[in-house]
Parts: C-alpha cells; structure tokens; sequence
C-alpha cells in the first residue's frame, strides 16, 4: 500500500512533472502570461487617460465604469444585429473595448486575431491621448 506508484484520477490537476514533460506548456505558459500582461496594460493605459481628464478618484472609476456600461449596451446591440442576420455586426464586434480587454479568456482554445489587434488599438490610442493631455498640462 505504501510506496505504491498510484494512478491518476481522471480529471485530476496535472503535476508540475507533468507540466514540464508536456512540450508545449512552456510556451502555452509564456503566452498566457503575455496575454494577461497586455490586457492589464490596457485596463492601465484607460485608467491613466481617466486620470489625466477627470480630477478625482471617484470620477475615475464613474468615467471608466461608465464607459464600460455603453461599452456592455453596444456589444449587446452588435449581438442582436448578429442574431438578425447582419453581415458585419460580428465584426464591428470584434472590435469593442470589452472585447479587447477581454483578449486573454479565449487564447489558448484559438488564436483570435481580432481580440489582440482591439486591445493594440486601445493601448495605443489611450497612450496617445494620455500623452497629448499630459503635454498639455502645466506639470513640468
């Protein structure tokens, strides 16, 4: 009973052996990674935009929570148009803040270009803006 090799449980978590023998986990991990890097990079570059307009904390988190609702509201309309049977709804979708924000949840089942290349747009223009803003300002 002791010392016996035992047989995993279907189901069960793999061990970190497990892990490292798998060819591919290294990579899959480092992806992962990067994913949730970049998405928190764009929560990041939104808050710091909020930040440079709106003067308060509170006004931060309404403004970023606010634009998130509207946000939820025309992804909820790009799915209904889909379900009509319009032919770009699923495309003009694609390209939400939500949806870019969102761009780690799926990775490792497909690769969806569409995710990563909304999260780009939004970490470049919030930087962008954030910079131009900041410029402005009398900081310096």
């Amino acid at each position: 009973m002791f010392g016996m090799p035992v047989a995993p449980v279907a189901g069960s978590a793999p061990t970190p052996a497990e892990l490292l023998a798998a060819p591919a986990s290294l990579p899959m991990l480092v992806a992962g990674y990067a994913c949730t890097i970049f998405t928190d990079l764009g929560w990041l570059s939104l808050a710091l935009l909020a930040s440079l307009y709106l003067r308060s904390v509170g006004g931060v988190l309404v403004g970023v929570l606010f634009a998130l609702g509207l946000d939820t509201a025309l992804r909820g309309l790009f799915w209904i148009l889909e379900k009509v049977q319009i032919s770009w709804a699923h495309t003009a979708a694609q390209f939400t803040l939500g949806n870019g924000l969102d761009a780690w949840s799926g990775w490792s089942d497909g690769w969806e270009p569409g995710r990563f290349v909304a999260l780009a747009v939004i970490i470049a223009a919030a930087q962008v803006l954030a910079l131009r803003r900041f410029q402005k300002m009398d900081v310096l």
